[in-house]
């Protein structure tokens, strides 16, 4: 019997959708899904490769994705799980079957996207009713992750730069749209004219990042830092579409979905 496939519509806001935020869609999605897989296939060997079947650019942008195991492996579903996960969590607050912590964990990291420029996502596969998970999933996949100490973590965070102050102490702060707070960002006071060079744009900054208990982010000791565009001066699949670009670079949509697999 032939896996089940996956259907993920995305509606972006104003009736496009940002290039950059259906990335980011596609793969935290990815992620969702790899870490199911594991608590799936925790006995076998092998691995899953997830690949395209088609895309088609009108609105809303839909993407069929559908697993591909190695050979000798068990063909065990994985997009029904999935799909019936979102549903639990949309509906109420129970951790879904096979969801472990970090399934939980990256599906409410892929939840969050959904306001990045995508005003809705619907996922699908056969003999599945369809699920449009809304913040109350996310919310419910949050409160389902165990709390943690407070740690620090080497990563990157995005957000609107604000507050800037170099008299006595140079931090300025980062608006986190995911969360939806400002997370505090020290740095080196040497540098106080290349920050003040940025601007209140959007800025991605790498260092030691402090998470709160909730897993949220606290503090930043700033490494370094660099603007990124907004919204609106990034291309839009519609405009793209028009325009007859190939978003994969010429090549064949299942290298491309590999190409973003194996960036992670």
């Amino acid at each position: 019997m032939a896996p089940k496939k996956m259907t993920i519509e995305v509606e972006g806001k104003g009736g496009t959708v940002p290039l950059s935020s259906f990335i980011s869609i596609v793969q935290e999605t990815l992620k969702a899904l790899q870490s199911l897989e594991g608590e799936l296939l925790k006995e076998q060997k092998g691995k899953i490769t997830w690949k395209i079947e088609s895309v088609r650019m009108n609105t809303p942008l839909t993407m069929v994705i559908a697993p591909d195991y190695e050979k000798g492996m068990t063909q065990k579903d994985v997009v029904g799980p999935f799909v019936r996960g979102l549903r639990t969590l949309e509906s109420r607050r129970i951790r879904p079957r096979y969801f472990g912590d970090t399934t939980l964990t990256d599906t409410k990291r892929m939840l969050s996207m959904v306001n990045d420029g995508i005003s809705a996502v619907t996922f699908s596969a056969t003999g599945e009713r369809p699920v449009k998970p809304t913040q109350k999933a996310r919310d419910h996949a949050e409160l389902l992750v165990p709390t943690t100490e407070p740690y620090w973590e080497y990563t990157q965070l995005e957000g609107t730069l604000e507050n800037i102050i170099t008299h006595g102490r140079a931090e300025f702060h980062i608006f986190d749209p995911i969360t939806d707070r400002k997370v505090r960002c020290t740095f080196d006071k040497q540098k106080a004219q290349e920050v003040l060079a940025l601007g209140l744009k959007r800025v991605r900054v790498t260092g030691d990042v402090k998470f709160d208990e909730n897993h949220r982010p606290v503090e930043v000791q700033v490494d370094s830092y660099e603007r990124l565009r907004d919204q609106s001066e990034l291309p839009q699949l519609a405009d793209l579409h028009k325009a007859r670009i190939n978003i994969t670079g010429g090549r064949d949509s299942v290298e491309y979905v590999r190409g973003l697999r194996d960036a992670e």
